[in-house]
């Protein structure tokens, strides 16, 4: 197709990646229902799902009235990013969809967000650093990297499991490939290489 499907601003400052909502296997061929994917970035975490032939749009936050705010760290903050150190709307790095339909959204803060629609679920803490990569994998969980150098491997139930140093090379991006149903790999991308 020479026109896009879809065209319109997602947000006022960068949109750093979008992430759609698998359908679960046996429901690809569209019989899912759902028809959904996020956009994030600097200060924007938006669902949009397809309704009557039209995309519809929602901005993630914690209640009708409080946009998703953090008090950035000084540890965990360059200063080339945030010039301030009051309360600033969080910037997204990285987002996936686990089975049971919650999205998982990395933070500059190190934090991993969970939405339902749209609407915030709960945080946990998952790294020192910023949060720059997420992957979901076969077995219901998922894998998370930062700019700690640490990969860190999570349940379906956001309990943490093993933890890997890699001798603080800072995790840009990774991607999960499944090798049978509860096998596969995980390739990893730092900053040094």
């Amino acid at each position: 197709a020479k026109e896009p499907v879809i065209a319109s601003r997602a947000a006022k400052s960068a949109v750093f990646g979008v992430q759609f909502r698998d359908c679960e296997v046996g429901e690809r061929d569209g019989s899912c229902g759902v028809w959904e994917f996020v956009s994030y970035g600097i200060k924007h975490f938006k669902v949009w799902t397809l309704k009557d032939e039209r995309w519809e749009k929602k901005r993630g936050k914690r209640s009708a009235r409080k946009p998703l705010i953090v008090k950035p760290s000084l540890d965990s903050v360059s200063p080339s990013s945030f010039h301030e150190t009051k309360r600033t709307q969080q910037a997204f790095h990285c987002a996936t969809y686990l089975p049971t339909g919650e999205c998982v959204v990395g933070t500059h803060s190190g934090d991993a967000y969970v939405f339902v629609d749209a609407k915030f679920s709960r945080f946990f803490s998952a790294h020192q650093a910023p949060m720059a990569c997420i992957a979901r994998m076969n077995n219901g969980g998922f894998a998370t990297g930062g700019y700690d150098g640490r990969l860190r491997l999570w349940d379906g139930e956001f309990r943490s499991g093993k933890i890997v140093d890699l001798d603080s090379r800072q995790l840009r991006s990774m991607n999960f490939q499944a090798a049978g149903e509860k096998t596969g790999w995980l390739v990893l991308g730092t900053k040094s290489n």
